[in-house]
């Protein structure tokens, strides 16, 4: 279903817009599509985003919006191959593991984006992300 857009009228009260029912019931109709498109990736506990923790260490290829990748204890970066990405995404990166290192920056790029740290991990750690990107 196209989006239901509420006819307002010319002028207030002209008799030209919607009735209350008719503009109601467009109003019920978008937010249950809304709803049945979030499915349950919506509710009270948040927005459930699909995910994967990769099973390797090092540089992985994770075609979510989010997930988890381990690096090894010396490294200073990470790659991640990831079809979501563009030059222009926002990705957002945290190490979920006690370190002494943080994430210095993120660099998208076509394909993918690289993490990297302030300084080599200590031991190796897990590191999470978040890729938004802008809509059309």
């Amino acid at each position: 279903m196209a989006k239901q857009i509420i006819g307002l009228g010319t002028t207030d009260n002209d008799g030209t817009g919607d009735t209350l029912k008719v503009g109601g019931a467009k109003i019920n109709d978008n937010f249950t599509e809304v709803y049945d498109g979030l499915g349950t990736k919506i509710g009270y506990d948040g927005i459930i985003l699909d995910s994967e923790t990769a099973a390797t260490t090092g540089d992985v290829t994770i075609n979510k919006p989010m997930g988890k990748c381990n690096v090894l204890t010396g490294a200073t970066s990470v790659t991640i191959t990831n079809n979501l990405v563009t030059a222009d995404s926002c990705v957002f990166g945290t190490i979920l593991t006690q370190d002494a290192t943080s994430v210095r920056n993120v660099v998208p790029t076509a394909g993918a984006f690289t993490i990297y740290l302030g300084a080599g991990t200590a031991g190796p750690v897990v590191i999470c992300f978040l890729v938004v990107n802008a809509a059309p």
